[in-house]
């Protein structure tokens, strides 16, 4: 992928870049799913991206579309004879540009390509990938009722006298008290379940759990606003706004929505063989940089609340909350196979 100056590829900004066979060079995205790759295949999805990036109409990557998948733009390409990799296809005038999913045994990774999309968020434009269930796997499974004996019928019909004991109920409390699911969804753009969810928590174990395996930025913003920040604090520090007015085609909707400040904790472009093997054999997502303590770009993060304020005992356990999130390995909807912490 290295290659002389005056053909040097261009990066997500507009710079320039070298010509293959079919043109312009392919722009690589890894998504952090994309990062966690058992040792075993590190080796092979390294010279399989390189392939990709120098042309991706070379025969043996195979990069093909799935029938009756949920998102057109999801390709599959061989990494080996029983591995393929889930990948998102889009053209723009700076030509082709792959997100990489992640890379699943043959008949698993067609079955995730079936199910997984990557959109914008219709509330902020930020790109996400997510994954579409089908209504059999959402329907909750049919029991028919089983006839009980008349007798146990009767007995259970019959009034049974308990003397009532009065029990004392505190208050049921939970990280995110106070916090509106409707500001969740329509304010910042959160998933209405991953939301119901969160507000329904009553622990900061079962908040971690959510958060962790949320989108990126969304369970991020979760520890924030249990750290006590305001959503409007938390939509600051991630840079959320409204969604932009359509402007151009699909596809280039989606690579703006990719370098969104929020997208880039769970995308990252890959400039160079040297970044691609980091990523691949350490694990090592520069993305994941941003957002944990420090506000972005360098600037200075939301401030908490002052020490003996409201929240601010909730702000002094989610620093370790936020240290768990960044610590846990969680490989997210559809991570099956080989996929495993990189160490």
């Amino acid at each position: 992928m290295d290659v002389p100056a005056r053909r040097r590829r261009a990066d997500h900004s507009g710079a320039c870049r070298p010509r293959g066979r079919s043109g312009l060079m392919p722009t690589i995205v890894m998504t952090k799913l994309a990062s966690k790759l058992d040792p075993s295949l590190k080796k092979k999805a390294f010279a399989f991206l390189e392939k990709l990036a120098e042309d991706d109409t070379t025969p043996g990557l195979h990069i093909e579309p799935i029938n009756g998948s949920a998102d057109t733009k999801v390709r599959t390409g061989r990494v080996d004879a029983g591995f393929r990799a889930v990948l998102f296809k889009m053209t723009s005038p700076e030509g082709t540009s792959y997100v990489v999913h992640g890379i699943w045994p043959h008949d698993d990774a067609i079955t995730v390509a079936k199910k997984t999309v990557l959109s914008l968020n219709p509330v902020n434009g930020v790109a996400e990938v997510r994954t579409i269930e089908t209504p059999a796997e959402l329907a909750p499974p049919v029991v028919a009722p089983v006839p009980e004996p008349e007798r146990v019928v009767a007995e259970k019909a019959a009034p049974v006298e308990e003397e009532a004991v009065p029990v004392e109920v505190g208050p049921v409390t939970g990280p995110l008290d106070g916090v509106d699911v409707t500001a969740l969804t329509e304010d910042l753009g959160i998933e209405a379940g991953v939301a119901r969810a969160a507000v329904g928590t009553r622990s900061e174990d079962e908040l971690l759990d959510i958060a962790g395996n949320a989108v990126e930025w969304q369970g991020l913003a979760l520890l924030d606003l249990a750290a006590g920040h305001t959503v409007n604090e938390v939509k600051d520090k991630l840079g959320i706004g409204a969604a932009p007015a359509p402007a151009g085609t699909d596809d280039e909707a989606i690579l703006e929505g990719l370098r969104h400040p929020a997208a880039q904790m769970s995308f990252t472009y890959i400039e160079n063989s040297e970044e691609l093997r980091r990523v691949i054999e350490g694990g090592d997502f520069g993305a994941w940089r941003v957002f944990l303590h420090d506000g972005q770009d360098g600037g200075a993060a939301a401030p908490g609340p002052e020490p003996g304020a409201a929240g601010a005992g909730r702000a002094d356990r989610a620093d370790n909350v936020h240290e768990e999130l960044g610590r846990r390995d969680v490989p997210g909807p559809g991570a099956v196979g080989p996929w495993a912490a990189a160490s």
